[in-house]
């Protein structure tokens, strides 16, 4: 997938022939797919505002931001750039490993601190049994 600059900003990749589900991510805009993301703070903070501000996403019903696990930079970056859109809330998305789960009671605390109201929690992979240790 390819994203292209238009005038006015970047154009997204679209999923579907509709062209009603669009995505972005830092993945499109490296010349090598494997290589890892070794970025600061300040540059991070700079691509998650220009993913909001300068990528056309067109009318939406539903924005959604996949970040890392914890609550650091990328988490307050999002919220500073969605501000002026009058968020309804966040869905937060664990599994059901105690880690993910720990990390999960700390974004939501993380939420009410900066009064984002926590719409739900998905267990991702709670029917998983893994083939090897069957857990």
């Amino acid at each position: 997938a390819v994203v292209h600059q238009a005038a006015n900003g970047w154009v997204p990749v679209y999923a579907n022939e509709d062209r009603t589900l669009s995505v972005m991510s830092i993945g499109f805009l490296l010349s090598d797919r494997d290589a890892a993301v070794v970025w600061r703070g300040p540059k991070k903070t700079a691509t998650i505002k220009q993913f909001v501000d300068d990528v056309l996403w067109g009318s939406l019903d539903y924005l959604v931001v996949d970040t890392p696990p914890g609550t650091s930079d990328e988490h307050l970056a999002v919220l500073e750039s969605l501000a002026k859109y009058n968020v309804d809330g966040a869905v937060v998305v664990t599994t059901p490993q105690m880690v993910s789960i720990a990390d999960v009671k700390r974004e939501i605390n993380f939420c009410q601190k900066l009064k984002i109201r926590v719409l739900g929690i998905i267990e991702n992979m709670s029917g998983f049994v893994c083939p090897h240790c069957s857990e």
